[in-house]
């Protein structure tokens, strides 16, 4: 009987040992991949941060050409008179005063605009929507060490331009559609920019009961009504052919 019992106790021990060993090469590779998984999904939350910092939309192809000419370009010329800024189709370039090969200081899928030095020629002062949205940035002459100034999600800006101590950017901007620009002024250093100028609220009209009517065919003309004045663009019926 001691002999059965120390046969069983023998197989019982080899049997946890069995189930430890195993056990562990089984959950192993469980938890290995488990920590791989997390691992990727960290590193997933990591590019879409990333990805929100720059313009989210990627080039689908890529068009190269040669040109000497263009048309609709904004431009400014340094305060040394030597150097020439100008944007093209969405890029700016310098190009020096007496002529020759216009050298790309920002490209790429934001599309920049309307460049402006600054009076002491270290900052070009721009419009880029490289952030998904219009906002004000500026750049050293040589394109480095851009720097975002405006945080807007949704606007319209024009027109930058500097005061004479190069310590801020004046623009126009606008936040609403049909709504009047407004001048405001960003600091080098940040901050959420000063408005300068406050237009008056223009009157709300309400075109519920407008009313457009055709009239006198086949000569078609639209009247229309609404509730602020009736206008009625139709000729006189003596005008008529």
């Amino acid at each position: 009987m001691s002999a059965i019992r120390s046969k069983c106790l023998l197989y019982a021990v080899w049997g946890v040992l069995l189930v430890v060993i195993c056990g562990g090469a089984g959950f192993a590779p469980a938890a290995l991949a488990q920590d791989q998984k997390e691992e990727k999904k960290d590193d997933k939350k990591d590019e879409k941060k990333d990805e929100k910092k720059t313009l989210e939309l990627k080039a689908a192809r890529k068009i190269e050409f040669t040109t000497d000419e263009g048309t609709w370009l904004s431009l400014d010329i340094s305060p040394d008179g030597r150097t020439i800024v100008f944007e093209l189709l969405g890029d700016i370039y310098t190009l020096p005063v007496e002529g020759g090969q216009a050298k790309l200081i920002s490209g790429g899928m934001p599309f920049d605009s309307q460049p402006r030095f600054s009076p002491d020629g270290k900052w070009i002062a721009f419009l880029s929507d490289r952030d998904g949205g219009e906002n004000v940035w500026i750049m050293k002459p040589d394109g480095s060490d851009p720097k975002q100034l405006s945080k807007e999600t949704w606007a319209d800006f024009a027109s930058p331009s500097w005061p004479p101590d190069s310590n801020y950017v004046l623009v126009s901007k606008t936040t609403e559609a049909l709504a009047p620009y407004e001048l405001w002024m960003y600091h080098l250093q940040g901050g959420s920019g000063v408005q300068i100028t406050k237009a008056k609220a223009a009157p709300k009209h309400s075109f519920a009961r407008r009313k457009i009517s055709l009239l006198r065919a086949p000569h078609w003309c639209v009247c229309l009504q609404c509730a602020v004045s009736p206008v009625a663009n139709c000729p006189p019926r003596s005008q008529d052919r």
